[in-house]
């Protein structure tokens, strides 16, 4: 792996070479997104963070959620990060899991990490309810979906057998280093990130082809691929199911970022991404259910479509049946 990376990089600098200028507009335009939307939203839960995971804060939200995270088998000290996941999204929800870690172990912080990503609701409600698909309801829709998403997920990696850490728990930060320093550096690693991955999508797109470039946003990046859902042909609720799963996923970008604060707890960064479709899956099939049933809520009033909702229950059922295995080999094991 580690010989691939040069490979990479000559890879992305041969693509931006083939046409700078439209790489620098793709890159301006995701550091607009991320200088407008993005960091006035997040700066102030980054802020926060120490003041949330502290150790009276951990002791509070345990109390408050003691009995769900003790059902998701996860220690109620990461309820925390739990609490800033759902209120803030990715990666706030990773940031915060990363400073309450402790001595957690590896099969717990990897359920925590899942349940506490997502995109923020103020994102669902604004952007993309009442920008992206033009009805400010579908946003409470798509925030219901998460949501449900995000306790499901908890109960269904609960199957899941505890594994050791497989990395050292992390120093205390240094006193120097300031709630407001420590929050610009982070918000600074996701734009840049925003940057890289939006470049790479701009690119891919050119080189592949127009056809591809709404596919690629979606796998790629957050903002653009829930525009490129929300602009799909698609009838109401199948849209609405197709964006909850871009926007509960955040494309490579928002996993990349999430990443870089969950790989130095040993969260492996396969079984995250795997876990993430998962969600993303039930994500879609809570929206596609809730449209179906709460049809004021979404862009159109047609039915629900079942194809569309096998395929988000065979995501679903792909996550369980990994589940259970991985479990009856534990127990087998034992």
């Amino acid at each position: 792996m580690k010989k691939m990376k040069p490979l990479a990089a000559l890879a992305l600098l041969a693509l931006v070479c083939l046409d700078p200028a439209d790489s620098a507009d793709a890159a301006r335009e995701a550091l607009a997104q991320w200088a407008g939307q993005v960091a006035p939203s997040l700066l102030p839960f980054l802020i926060a963070l120490p003041a949330l995971t502290c150790e009276e804060a951990r002791l509070a939200f345990g109390k408050a959620a003691g009995g769900f995270m003790r059902l998701t088998r996860c220690p109620e000290s990461l309820a925390p990060a739990w609490f800033t996941g759902l209120l803030s999204g990715s990666p706030a929800g990773a940031a915060a899991l990363a400073a309450c870690a402790g001595e957690a172990g590896g099969g717990a912080l990897l359920r925590c990490a899942v349940m506490a990503s997502g995109a923020s609701p103020a994102f669902l409600l604004g952007a993309v309810g009442a920008g992206m698909l033009k009805s400010p309801r579908a946003g409470w829709l798509l925030v219901g979906a998460q949501a449900l998403a995000s306790l499901c997920m908890g109960l269904l990696m609960r199957a899941l057998p505890e594994e050791p850490r497989s990395a050292a728990p992390l120093p205390p930060p240094k006193p120097q280093d300031g709630a407001v320093a420590g929050a610009m550096r982070a918000l600074m690693m996701i734009g840049g990130y925003m940057a890289l991955f939006a470049v790479i999508a701009a690119r891919l797109g050119a080189v592949l082809g127009d056809q591809w470039e709404g596919p690629l946003r979606m796998a790629l990046e957050l903002g653009g691929g829930c525009r490129a859902a929300a602009n799909m042909p698609l009838d109401g609720p199948e849209k609405l199911a197709l964006t909850a799963a871009v926007a509960s996923l955040g494309g490579a970008s928002v996993c990349a970022q999430s990443l870089a604060f969950l790989r130095p707890l040993g969260v492996s960064a396969g079984k995250y991404v795997f876990w993430k479709l998962v969600q993303a899956g039930m994500c879609a099939l809570f929206a596609l259910l809730m449209a179906a049933y709460l049809p004021e809520f979404a862009p159109a009033a047609a039915p629900a479509d079942l194809p569309a909702a096998v395929l988000c229950a065979a995501l679903m059922a792909l996550g369980l049946g990994v589940a259970l295995r991985r479990r009856l080999s534990a127990w087998r094991g034992a």
